[in-house]
């Protein structure tokens, strides 16, 4: 650790220990953790918690892209098509006009996008409640506003999200453990709410199963219960198979 970086923390460190308001020794920290470079935020800090978080998120390093058969089910519907995911991410399949329905690009998007590495951002967030045994993790703010997380043993447990325009809920109910020890969706919860009352818009209830292939842990299946306010229901359901990686760029 640099001369710099000491003295800020050492400086917020002493700041809580003199505090008497156990939220600005709170927030203290959480400043020292946003000035410093990652891997240097305080130990049990909301800030260390994220990049925690962040980190066990099982990504497609060094992708080289795949090919797979899909199946789409819509209720009884189902119908077959080729799925090709490039090196970039982007993906390419073809569907009848009458299957070919928003879900399956929003759930294949999602699949997909959330496999991509990225670097983690400088965590500007603070506790929001002071439960350190809650059954789901943590709650911690982003300062802005603009999002809320549950973090439990390093893992993501939820994301709520919450603007003037929308309103999102996603609960990671059970996780997948990799074999280099990260994680992937496997019982999701993604409930949206109407953002001026609160009130329910849709549910979906999500199962996600994966499969190794070579160094990469690739979809499998997805199976989704989707629910609104005035009793619609429809099953939703993607089947990835013969999956074969792309030659190496």
């Amino acid at each position: 650790m640099n001369k710099r970086n000491t003295i800020l923390l050492l400086a917020a460190l002493s700041a809580c220990l003199v505090s008497t308001n156990p939220l600005r020794a709170q927030d203290s920290i959480a400043d020292a953790a946003a000035s410093a470079p990652a891997g240097l935020y305080p130990a049990g800090s909301p800030a260390a918690m994220m990049l925690a978080g962040h980190n066990s998120r099982a990504v497609w390093e060094n992708f080289p892209g795949f090919t797979a058969d899909l199946v789409v089910i819509t209720d009884s519907a189902s119908h077959s098509t080729k799925l090709r995911v490039e090196s970039d991410f982007e993906y390419s399949y073809q569907l009848p006009a009458d299957a070919d329905e928003p879900w399956v690009d929003a759930k294949l998007r999602s699949v997909i996008s959330h496999r991509r590495p990225d670097d983690a951002p400088a965590y500007d967030v603070v506790f929001l409640d002071h439960n350190e045994t809650s059954p789901i993790g943590r709650l911690i703010g982003q300062r802005n506003g603009s999002g809320e997380f549950r973090i439990q043993d390093g893992v993501i447990r939820e994301v709520h999200r919450k603007s003037e325009t929308s309103w999102m809920e996603i609960t990671n109910v059970e996780q997948f453990k990799t074999t280099n020890g990260q994680f992937l969706p496997e019982t999701t919860s993604v409930t949206f709410r109407d953002p001026g009352t609160g009130n329910l818009k849709s549910n979906g209830s999500n199962r996600f199963t994966w499969t190794q292939v070579g160094d990469f842990y690739l979809p499998e299946s997805s199976f989704t219960v989707q629910v609104g306010v005035d009793g619609e229901r429809e099953i939703r359901e993607l089947h990835f198979s013969n999956h074969k990686l792309l030659p190496a760029e």
